[in-house]
Parts: structure tokens; sequence; C-alpha cells
């Protein structure tokens, strides 16, 4: 696969990554957009996507890399080496997203039954008739 066109060889091999490339940048950005409104969760999503993006752009320079230089046995190593690699590398930035999903907010109280009571909803909701409207909407 050598040719006069490295960068275009890259592109040729690497084109269906192209979409999550996007996809990790909306993240980091939408990461930063939120940052205010809780810290510790765009953070935790920030790191998570730095980390997809950086082990995707090492997987294809790995196999761009590997498809040029290596064939045979030799080649096949680099691959599972590094496909390891980026296993755990994609693991761990999948626990970050986890874990800045579902995990407790700062100052955000647990809505287990006994301290319903104790810490009364911010934003209690609305009470919502059991029944049809008695008028029509449509006046």
């Amino acid at each position: 696969m050598s040719s006069n066109f490295p960068a275009f060889e890259f592109l040729m091999v690497n084109a269906a990554r192209i979409p999550l490339f996007i996809v990790y940048i909306v993240g980091f950005v939408l990461a930063l957009t939120t940052w205010r409104r809780h810290p510790r969760a765009s953070l935790l999503s920030l790191i998570a996507f730095v980390l997809f993006f950086l082990a995707y752009l090492l997987a294809a320079g790995l196999n761009w890399y590997v498809l040029s230089m290596h064939s045979g046995m030799a080649a096949g190593l680099w691959l599972t080496a590094g496909n390891f690699v980026f296993t755990v590398i994609i693991v761990v930035a999948w626990g970050l997203i986890l874990f800045a999903l579902f995990a407790r907010r700062p100052g955000q109280p647990d809505w287990s039954a006994d301290e319903r009571e104790r810490y009364p909803r911010q934003y209690p909701e609305r009470d919502v008739p059991s029944g049809p409207p008695s008028q029509d909407i449509r006046k």
C-alpha cells in the first residue's frame, strides 16, 4: 500500500471512522458547554470523549502503519497488541461515561422512601386531574 499520497491512503483506510470522530468532537463540545450546570459529569464526559478520540485516532494510525509497513505474522502481532490496548482505553472511557450519567450529583438529595419528607422536591409535580377536562380547550 505504498504510494506517493500517504495522507490519501490514510483517509481511504480510515474513512469508516470519520462519523465516530464527529460524534466524539460533538460530545467534547457538549461537555464543555454544560460545564457550569454539572461540572463533575462534564469533566468525566470530557475525559471520556478525549480518550475515545485518542483511541480511535491511534487505532487508525496503527492500522495504516501496519498495513503499509508489515506483513504476515508481524502485522498480526502488532494489530493484536494494539487492539488490546485500544479496547482497554475504550472500556475506561465507557466507564467514565456511565459514571457521569448515573452518579449522584452533588447537592442532590437521595430520594429514598425515608427521606422524601425531609427533602421536598424543588419543583413539585403539578396536580393532574384524573379524568377528562371539563371544558373544551378549543374555545
